[in-house]
């Protein structure tokens, strides 16, 4: 839940698959923090503004789907927070309309409203680079989460569309370093080969 929330605060790692979870002690325990306080901040919520505690649970609920102990799904993918971000984005806009309100915080909120505009829309047209193709994507997605087999599987085939075999069989040999046991890769290397 904090990994999101992490996205909701500054996208700064973004990547199809999120498999890099290797935190620092200190890093898990303030995960962890912020996730009790998030829970802390719905019960609050609950009791006193009921609109913003069904967009928190919303947030939340959205959410339950992937989050499962049987690994059917990926743990973290922007593509799963979409419709929950929905409740996040509500519950910033209440934060900064209240801001805005008062005589003495209005400046404090439309600055704060500039600066947010600002920088989501500069991290969207530098994400959408990644997206403009799909070998753009792969690219981007290993450089985020280098310890996925998938990852450079599909850098392989990147490799292999182009021509470059040497690079290609690379990142199929690292997609079996990372998992010996992912078959993909090593029928894409075979056929390299």
């Amino acid at each position: 839940i904090a990994t999101y929330l992490h996205l909701y605060v500054w996208p700064d790692s973004l990547t199809l698959y999120h498999s890099d979870f290797d935190l620092s002690a200190p890093a898990k325990i303030i995960y962890i923090l912020v996730t009790l306080l998030l829970f802390g901040f719905g019960i609050y919520l609950f009791k006193r503004n009921k609109v913003l505690a069904f967009w928190l649970g919303f947030f939340l609920i959205t959410l339950l789907t992937t989050m499962n102990p049987f690994g059917l799904s990926w743990l973290v993918a922007e593509r799963y927070a979409y419709l929950g971000s929905v409740g996040v984005f509500f519950i910033w806009g209440y934060a900064i309309s209240s801001l805005t309100e008062h005589k003495k915080l209005q400046t404090l909120g439309y600055l704060l409203f500039a600066i947010f505009l600002v920088a989501f829309s500069v991290r969207t047209i530098s994400r959408n680079n990644d997206w403009r193709t799909q070998d753009n994507l792969w690219f981007a997605t290993a450089k985020t989460s280098p310890s996925d087999p998938k990852t450079h599987n599909n850098v392989g085939d990147v490799y292999a569309r182009r021509g470059d075999l040497d690079k290609a069989a690379e990142a199929f040999t690292q997609a079996i370093k990372v998992n010996p046991r992912y078959p993909d890769a090593y029928h894409n290397l075979d056929n390299i080969y």
